[in-house]
């Protein structure tokens, strides 16, 4: 009984306040309050002796019996491993002082997408199509200062590729979202086609817009913007930015470049409107070093950029192009602004001969305004195929600059081109009557003026003389003299007169670039008899002789100096002789003139 009595006593001790300073065992005791002097030892079955030092101050181990995992201390540093934290789980506090405790989403928040947020391997040269994708998707749905903003980190290989699927940065569930696609301020984010990719998708186009899935509540408020982005086909890919349909998309110092070969673009609009790429972007097709795509013309593709949408601004830089840097199709109103379209020569920046035929080629109501064309193998503008309504092109302030062959046109005229506005062009680079050139005859609704050039496009109404109608002709002008590219209409007869210009009969004094120009008169009968031109000489000077065209063919002139009389049909050359008395009159038959 008394032993019996004594571990009772002990137990209640041990639930009060126990201090123990030699070892015991107790086989499932309940301790409360108690205080360990030295260490106290906790054995399993199995899993081996837990041990417990007394102060908290003091040195030890705790080590827990069949540890798998890490214990964390509260004042260590530690390495997590394997360890998941889900959102708002865990509080921040920046250093600052006055920060406040955010909560792990609300920080999050604060942070663009990246697409390393899906892959943390992205942008290290395997296929980033899933990664940026579903950064796009995720960005334009998020909150917070950065919803809305793909960012795209400078990538350890160089680039982002896309391989399984094409970039889709607008192809998101909801549609309703604006997104931003922003590299680094020194433009080291590229999208592109990854090297020896073949899927179909990225052969037809590195990047595809697709606002037309959209429905027309917020097709208008799915704004897309790009900033300090390289996109490039690399030479695989039909189209580097292929749009379907988008409104208001917006380009910013980025650059569309390397196409594959044939009937493709850097950039096509197939619909939309309000897309704008102005001039601190840059579309091109260039050779990178140890990569040569293009060895000729014929291996580039067809356009920089190609426009079917409407109302769309363009200032682009575009280099290199089959056929033409700038092709605005079908109409539209599209404004092309302070734009400069060009091809390599052969030799600049290590390039071949990559010049297109066209710096622009533009069908219907285009606007060009200071635009600059620039080393073309055929022509720096050519309009064609106006549109149904019949409202025209505008061109104003636009240069063409070399060098150029004799051949090259600054201006070319298709069939058809009316209403069109030609005024102010600087086109001097070009040579004799290749300024401005047509097909045919040059439509009556077509205003052509002030164009700077070795020969010059104008058109002047005239008041017929005799009771006929007014009529519109043709009037060519070089630095010192204008003649009429084509003649009165049929049956209209004016016999020993001249036309009236502007308002007075009888003949006229014409100023050109500033110059002072000969009295044009047309005499005789005009039921299809050419023109008459009359006051030139041989020799050089304001009155000399122009050069025989086409548009002067079956044209006659009185030059007033040859020192001897031509025999008939002798040929006359401009500049040539003269500096006598004898008159004589010579005719033009397209390519010469010829004494008669």
């Amino acid at each position: 009984m008394l032993n019996i009595a004594i571990r009772l006593l002990s137990i209640i001790a041990l639930s009060l306040a126990a201090t123990w300073a030699y070892a015991q065992q107790y086989p499932s005791p309940t301790f409360n309050n108690v205080t360990v002097n030295g260490s106290a030892n906790f054995k399993g079955s199995t899993s081996g002796t837990t041990v417990l030092h007394p102060s908290a101050t003091a040195s030890g181990t705790l080590t827990l019996p069949a540890a798998t995992d890490t214990l964390v201390g509260k004042a260590t540093t530690d390495t997590l491993t394997n360890k998941t934290i889900t959102d708002n789980q865990t509080n921040y506090t920046r250093t600052e002082t006055g920060a406040a405790l955010l909560t792990d989403a609300v920080r999050w928040q604060n942070y663009a997408i990246t697409p390393q947020d899906f892959n943390a391997s992205a942008g290290t040269g395997g296929d980033d199509s899933a990664a940026l994708n579903a950064a796009a998707a995720a960005a334009s749905s998020a909150t917070g200062p950065n919803a809305g903003v793909l960012y795209l980190p400078p990538p350890p290989s160089g680039a982002y590729n896309v391989c399984a699927d094409s970039f889709r940065p607008q192809k998101v569930t909801n549609g309703a979202a604006s997104l931003v696609i922003r590299g680094p301020a020194g433009g080291g984010a590229t999208i592109r086609s990854m090297p020896g990719c073949s899927s179909g998708a990225v052969l037809f186009a590195t990047m595809q817009i697709e606002g037309e899935a959209f429905s027309e509540n917020v097709k208008s408020t799915t704004k897309l913007t790009f900033e300090n982005v390289r996109i490039d086909g690399s030479c695989l890919s039909r189209y580097t930015v292929f749009n379907a349909y988008s409104v208001g998309l917006t380009f910013r110092n980025s650059v569309l470049r390397n196409a594959a070969t044939g009937n493709g673009a850097n950039y096509f609009q197939q619909s939309g409107y309000e897309t704008s790429i102005d001039n601190s972007n840059r579309l091109e097709n260039i050779n990178d070093a140890g990569h040569t795509c293009y060895n000729t013309s014929a291996d580039l593709p067809d356009y920089n950029l190609w426009l079917t949408g409407t109302d769309n601004q363009i200032g682009a830089v575009a280099v290199d192009a089959k056929i033409a840097n700038f092709f605005g199709a079908g109409g539209g109103n599209n404004h092309f602004v302070g734009t400069h379209g060009w091809g390599y020569p052969g030799g600049t920046d290590g390039q071949p001969n990559l010049r297109p035929q066209f710096n622009y080629l533009m069908e219907g109501n285009q606007v060009l305004i200071g635009t600059i064309g620039d080393q073309p193998t055929v022509a720096g503008i050519r309009l064609q195929n106006t549109i149904g309504d019949n409202s025209g092109a505008i061109i104003s302030g636009h240069t063409i600059t070399g060098p150029l062959e004799a051949t090259v046109k600054g201006v070319s005229l298709g069939n058809g081109v009316n209403r069109s506005t030609i005024v102010g062009n600087n086109l001097a680079f070009t040579a004799g009557a290749n300024a401005i050139v047509a097909d045919g005859t040059i439509d009556s609704t077509n205003i052509i003026l002030n164009n700077q050039g070795a020969v010059l496009t104008s058109q002047l109404t005239l008041s017929g003389l005799g009771g006929t109608t007014n009529q519109t002709l043709g009037l060519v002008c070089d630095a010192s003299h204008c003649f009429f590219s084509s003649t009165p209409a049929q049956g209209s007869s004016f016999s020993n007169n001249s036309y009236a210009v502007s308002g007075s009969n009888g003949q006229h004094i014409f100023t050109v670039n500033g110059t002072t120009v000969d009295t044009i008169s047309l005499v005789g009968n005009f039921a299809g008899v050419p023109n008459i031109l009359k006051g030139y000489t041989l020799a050089s000077g304001a009155s000399q002789l122009p050069a025989c065209i086409s548009a002067l063919n079956r044209a006659f002139a009185w030059v007033s100096d040859f020192a001897t009389a031509p025999t008939y049909r002798q040929t006359v050359t401009p500049g040539t002789g003269g500096g006598g008395t004898i008159g004589n009159t010579v005719a033009c038959d397209g390519t010469n003139w010829l004494a008669h």
